[in-house]
């Protein structure tokens, strides 16, 4: 196969290029870090061309690679000398050629991995594939040459890969340090549409400038793959030695992303990695004033890693089409950009309504909506946001885009206040109420909520039993009955409650863990139900039992003093009693002892009716297929639960055998 037909040159950055992140770099040239996964070579290693000649095990093959790169990240999948990742954001229009705002995007990605760094990828690709020869039916991988074969198998699958990789990028409207934000993914191949992720390798196995095999300008040390019965196959050597032949990767790749509502106000987020350029186009913002501009009004690096060097700041330039270009020299750490319109912060329509409601108890500093909430309740430059409140004395209130909304108030508080907030000085203001929606106390095993609403305004509230940082069990309606402790474990829980109302009430949702606890104590287990069935002179008891607490239960059966095998177990239990040693009457009563994990125990008396075996035991002297058919009759008019056809015959077969031994013993004597 021919992969370069065509190619007239390979991209090539100078010799001298290196990663510059203090670590050694071994003998051939392949630092240990870039051992660290094989999953770095998958990435490395692929090309969009077809696979002429490819195995029929294609869908097995991605299945592997696809499953090895689920939820990785893009920068340890990609190692390199040098990398230049070019992010367009928005839509390119087919007709006029204009980049619109979009939430979508595409990418460009190119790496070189040169020098030293080549012969070290190729010999971890041949190792790789030696792992896979099973799946390959490859008999000449991992031998110290690389062959195009080799690659074809790695190739095949590098956009399922890439698929399925975390881009580690984010457009949001603001951000917090430590906030989930990888919201960018990449749009997945389909059979529709198969060229959303396109990748392409040069010079793996290098076929000389001319781009084919077997020619007079291909490297010495090219030559014919091992294994005589591949065709066209040729392979390289991964020795350290050989560093002449550099490796060059590009890739394409459609992106898209949600939750941004406003352009005129974002934040940008990357993974910033060692080595590499980013370089971000982005279109004209729609509706901007006319004197508004898209502006980088602000950038930092979190988490940056010591060792590497210091971060100099993006450069900003406009485009020839509008676009603006953001241009960074990355270092290791996640970066934050935040973009802007100039444009007034005015409040949103998700912006709490003036009077709405906000519980807190008093006494304590707590965030009623975080940042991501409060981020919502703005339009225009949020990112130049400088909200301001003003509270009543004792009191304290600050909304921004790092904390949210927080609010303290003094111990003294019995009701809400008046908190008034501005997103800006042209804004205009919104007045909260803010405090103690209701008092709430513990009356023996109840409830009891007294109301602070003003305005007669209609709420609702429910409870749960948890700790003091997650509620364990699900939620109840607040009411006049017993705390409900089904599914608590037996101790002291915290008292959970969430406030809700209808949307015209204005009560802001909100659920927390209150300073109100409840020691549950433990409760015997209860009997729901019992159900029997015969089977000859077994009888199985199938017993539905509740524990308040949700704990196993262990259940001893006795009849009379006598007991039977225990059973543990939740909800239904199945016991089954032998009573073939028994001289049976038409009743039997069965004693079961039930008790949980707390030694809470109760008793219950079981009568089962024994009656068809009483029958069928009858010491007749005979027994017909008559006696058998009027059992079952008088089973079903009774509406007893008549024993199968097969017990009950099993039945009469064993009293037939008693009375014909009894018989012969009689006449013995």
């Amino acid at each position: 196969m021919d992969h370069f037909s065509g190619i007239d040159s390979i991209p090539s950055l100078p010799k001298s290029t290196a990663l510059n992140d203090g670590r050694s770099h071994e003998a051939d040239g392949f630092p240990d870090f870039m051992r660290r996964s094989a999953l770095i070579v998958i990435s490395l290693l692929i090309v969009a061309l077809p696979l002429h000649g490819a195995s029929s095990s294609t869908s097995g093959r991605q299945s592997l690679v696809g499953d090895a790169c689920e939820g990785k990240s893009f920068e340890w999948l990609f190692v390199y000398t040098h990398a230049i990742f070019t992010i367009d954001l928005g839509t390119e229009d087919d007709q006029s050629g204009e980049w619109i705002w979009s939430e979508e995007a595409s990418a460009f990605a190119e790496a070189w991995v040169n020098g030293s760094h080549a012969p070290g990828l190729r010999k971890a690709v041949d190792e790789l594939v030696g792992g896979f020869t099973e799946v390959t039916g490859d008999q000449d991988a991992n031998d110290s040459y690389l062959g195009s074969d080799e690659i074809e198998f790695i190739t095949g699958a590098g956009p399922e890969c890439l698929s399925r990789v975390e881009t580690r990028v984010a457009v949001t409207p603001s951000w917090s340090d430590g906030e989930e934000w990888n919201n960018i993914t990449w749009v997945q191949p389909t059979t529709q549409e198969p060229d959303t992720i396109v990748v392409i390798e040069e010079n793996g196995v290098p076929a000389g400038p001319d781009g084919v095999y077997g020619t007079e300008d291909d490297p010495d040390e090219l030559q014919p793959c091992t294994q005589q019965s591949k065709n066209n196959c040729w392979e390289y050597p991964t020795d350290a030695r050989y560093d002449e032949e550099d490796i060059y990767l590009n890739m394409t790749g459609k992106m898209e992303w949600r939750g941004l509502n406003d352009a005129s106000s974002f934040t940008m987020l990357l993974n910033g990695t060692p080595n590499a350029t980013y370089v971000i186009n982005i279109p004209q913002i729609p509706n901007l004033g006319d004197d508004e501009s898209l502006e980088l009004v602000y950038w930092k690096v979190h988490d940056s890693i010591a060792g590497f060097s210091e971060a100099t700041e993006p450069t900003t330039t406009v485009m020839e089409d509008g676009r603006t270009r953001v241009t960074i020299d990355m270092v290791p750490g996640v970066w934050e950009l935040r973009f802007d319109t100039g444009s007034e912060v005015t409040w949103s329509d998700g912006a709490p309504l003036n009077t709405t409601i906000f519980h807190t108890y008093p006494g304590n500093e707590i965030t009623l909506a975080d940042a991501v909430e409060t981020s919502s309740w703005f339009a225009g430059s949020i990112n130049m946001l400088n909200a301001q409140c003003s509270t009543p004395a004792g009191w304290s209130a600050t909304l921004d885009l790092d904390d949210g909304f927080k609010v303290t108030i003094p111990t003294s508080a019995s009701e809400p206040a008046e908190v008034t907030c501005s997103a800006s000085d042209t804004s205009g203001e919104r007045t909260w109420l803010v405090g103690p929606l209701f008092t709430a106390s513990i009356n023996g095993d109840s409830i009891a909520v007294v109301s602070n609403a003003p305005d007669g305004r209609t709420w609702d509230i429910q409870y749960a039993l948890g700790s003091s940082t997650e509620r364990k069990t699900s939620w109840k309606v607040v009411s006049a009955e017993p705390i409900d402790t089904t599914g608590s474990s037996r101790g002291t829980h915290s008292i959970w409650f969430d406030v809700q109302g209808p949307s015209d009430a204005l009560i802001w949702p909100s659920s927390f863990a209150s300073d109100l606890t409840y020691n549950v104590a433990n409760k015997a287990p209860t009997v729901e139900q019992v159900t029997a069935a015969w089977d000859s002179k077994t009888v199985t008891l199938t017993i539905q039992i509740n524990d308040p607490e949700g704990s196993e239960v262990t259940i001893k059966p006795y009849i009379g003093d006598t007991p039977y095998t225990a059973k543990r177990g939740t909800n239904v239990i199945g016991i089954d009693i032998d009573l073939s040693d028994l001289v049976l009457e038409e009743n039997v009563t069965v004693r079961l002892e039930i008790c949980d994990d707390e030694n809470s125990c109760i008793t219950h008396d079981q009568v089962v009716d024994a009656s068809h075996l009483t029958i069928i035991a009858g010491e007749s002297g005979s027994i017909t297929t008559d006696d058998v058919s009027k059992v079952l009759e008088d089973s079903a008019e009774e509406g007893v639960p008549a024993p199968g056809l097969f017990a009950v015959l099993m039945g009469f077969a064993c009293a037939l055998i008693a009375i014909q031994h009894r018989e012969r013993s009689e006449r013995k004597d």
